[in-house]
């Protein structure tokens, strides 16, 4: 419904109560954490049992880097999701802001898009923070780098520079003079 100058807002009590509680705190907040977060202590105690087992060192190697991107995976997780809940949760519930009090909406958008973007670096971030914690995973991305794209891109050069250009003029019969002729 929109009612305001602002754009769109919530005018319904009961859907603003849910939107707020429901979606927020658990649709975005406490279920996407504590599922990463119950995989990521799974994955730590699976850690645990191996080393009592007979497990070759290479394999222990690559659990405990799993066990470190994951755990690294819902702190960054946390990190970027709880600001963005909060205060969206702050903000539905709070009472309305005059119009005429410039500064606390000002002050409110800039939250707003500080807490946003941290939200949705939540996404793309996870690479980049496997890209700094795993060892492994940067060895995987430059030999799929050069590998597969670099390989890729140097064919094209190669296969473009074979390639005769096969774009000649067309003659119509009709002879052009290109000589200057003085006015």
């Amino acid at each position: 419904e929109i009612q305001s100058t602002l754009g769109c807002d919530i005018y319904n009590l009961g859907f603003s109560r849910y939107y707020s509680f429901v979606h927020f705190c658990v649709l975005s907040g406490i279920l996407p954490i504590t599922t990463s977060g119950c995989c990521a202590v799974l994955a730590y105690l699976n850690v645990r049992r191996i080393i009592r087992r007979q497990i070759p060192v290479v394999q222990r190697r690559l659990d405990r880097q799993l066990t470190t991107l994951i755990l690294t995976r819902v702190a960054f997780l946390v990190l970027t999701t709880s600001p963005f809940v909060i205060f969206r949760i702050y903000q539905l519930n709070q009472p309305a802001i005059s119009p005429t009090n410039t500064t606390a909406i000002a002050v409110g958008q800039l939250v707003l898009s500080i807490t946003t973007s941290l939200f949705y670096t939540n996404s793309g971030g996870t690479f980049y923070v496997f890209l700094l914690v795993s060892k492994r995973f940067r060895q995987q991305i430059k030999r799929a780098m050069t590998k597969s794209i670099w390989k890729k891109m140097i064919d094209a050069v190669r296969h473009s520079n074979t390639i005769q250009n096969r774009v000649t003029p067309v003659s119509d019969g009709i002879d052009i003079d290109l000589e200057l002729q003085p006015y």
